[in-house]
């Protein structure tokens, strides 16, 4: 059973990099929404790959209060959405 309500994956191969990306978007449950004024989402955004040959892996995750698609979200990525759409990130 899944329990995100939008996810999409990205796969790009530029200047010697391969590089997927994977987003999810939760929606936030009704108790946290209730505390925190303006809570809709929290997203969470998986990278992993290879740069110059080395793998790597990046979990990122973010507060959000718009209800946003994934595939949106990880369009957005390139243009700083982070600042655009009204999300905070932080560390798991």
């Amino acid at each position: 059973m899944r329990d995100w309500r939008s996810m999409a994956i990205t796969v790009e191969n530029v200047h010697s990099r391969k590089v997927q990306r994977e987003c999810k978007v939760f929606a936030a449950p009704e108790q946290i929404q209730k505390k925190w004024s303006g809570l809709k989402t929290f997203v969470v955004v998986e990278r992993q790959g290879e740069r110059n040959g080395q793998p790597f892996y990046e979990r990122q995750s973010y507060i959000c209060s718009q209800c946003l698609e994934a595939q949106q979200l990880l369009s957005d990525i390139h243009l700083s959405w982070v600042s655009k759409i009204d999300c905070i990130g932080f560390e798991m």
